[in-house]
């Protein structure tokens, strides 16, 4: 989705020379979809308007408002999706934040900070009680962030992560669920260790991974937990040029599945030829893209019957004409709808 930025800067003299910035965006899409099998046309819209202003005070510190708004359109009525209002003091000691933010453990991008070892139960700390202060301080190599809600103070989650000792260390907690992860680079070898708890049951993982050739990397995982069953888990991964292979053991089930990948180019048509064996059964699929100036077209089929053509071409100035054909729900690299369509779709 394309941004158009308007942007009116203005210097104002007020107790000292303070600079004053405000923007405003404007994105959206639309799409017109045809159902060649049912014969209807669906229409489709979003649009975002943004709004935010910032201000250099007379101490060092800017002080942040933004506003942001979603519209969407289902062919039959507009409905606001979402908005957000968040305003933010950076100082020299760290930043203090109000509105729609996200919980102290997790990044602007709503990604947790933490990573648990695989099998592990219970999780992370979650987000499912939204906080609206944030305030987050950066000291000797580590990150101390606090978030909680305005009207009940004692919602509130902690989290700390940094790196001691050429380890990658992080530690989060909401008063009830608690978890933290350590994770040690060296020579080739990675180790990661890892404890949680949901304040009634826990779980300690360790994982490793050993690059034994530029080529071959071997992993695995063991997970103890009280209130779910134990795992553990070993891998080889192969890399070389065009070829990719894998074999997966899961050491509880007793079971084991290899998968290959192998890619080439024919005539300007890049093939992906997979293969996958879990020790009963064998698939295979076969995925290929052509482009070509403005056009890209997408066809893969699997040994199961399912197969797809996903055809795409640029019309300029964020506007594109696309026909799919599936014969089953999110086939492809995006993911496309059974049945066959054709339309023409505009981003700006």
């Amino acid at each position: 989705m394309k941004n158009v930025l308007l942007t009116t800067t203005a210097l104002i003299a007020f107790a000292g020379a303070a600079a004053a910035g405000a923007e405003l965006s404007l994105s959206g899409s639309a799409s017109a979809t045809y159902n060649v099998e049912t014969s209807k046309t669906v229409l489709a819209a979003e649009a975002a308007v943004g709004a935010s202003f910032s201000t250099e005070l007379n101490n060092g510190m800017v002080a942040t408002l933004s506003v942001g708004d979603v519209l969407a359109y289902d062919g039959d009525d507009w409905a606001l999706d979402g908005s957000a209002f968040t305003a933010t003091l950076v100082t020299y000691y760290g930043t203090l934040s109000f509105g729609d933010v996200d919980n102290a453990g997790y990044d602007d991008d709503g990604e947790s900070t933490l990573s648990l070892v695989d099998g592990m139960s219970p999780a992370i700390p979650d987000e499912t009680t939204p906080h609206n202060v944030r305030i987050e301080g950066d000291m000797g190599g580590f990150t101390a962030v606090l978030s909680f809600d305005s009207d009940e103070v004692s919602n509130n989650s902690i989290a700390v992560s940094g790196t001691a000792a050429g380890a990658d260390i992080a530690f989060a907690t909401d008063g009830t669920s608690s978890a933290m992860t350590a994770a040690l680079s060296m020579a080739g070898i990675g180790v990661d260790v890892a404890y949680a708890t949901d304040g009634t049951n826990n779980s300690v993982g360790v994982a490793f991974s050993y690059a034994v050739t530029s080529e071959v990397t071997v992993s695995g995982s063991a997970a103890t937990n009280s209130a779910v069953a134990d795992a553990q888990a070993v891998s080889i991964a192969y890399a070389s040029g065009a070829l990719t292979a894998s074999l997966d053991f899961d050491v509880d089930a007793s079971t084991y599945a290899v998968e290959s990948t192998y890619t080439t180019t024919v005539d300007a048509v890049e093939v992906v030829l997979t293969m996958g064996y879990n020790g009963s059964d064998v698939s295979v699929a076969v995925d290929a893209t052509y482009a070509a100036g403005d056009l890209t077209v997408l066809v893969g089929a699997k040994d199961n019957g399912n197969a797809y053509v996903d055809a795409s071409y640029d019309l300029g100035g964020g506007a594109s004409a696309f026909a799919t054909f599936a014969n089953a729900d999110e086939l492809g690299p995006n993911e496309i709808d059974d049945g066959t369509f054709v339309g023409i779709s505009l981003e700006f």
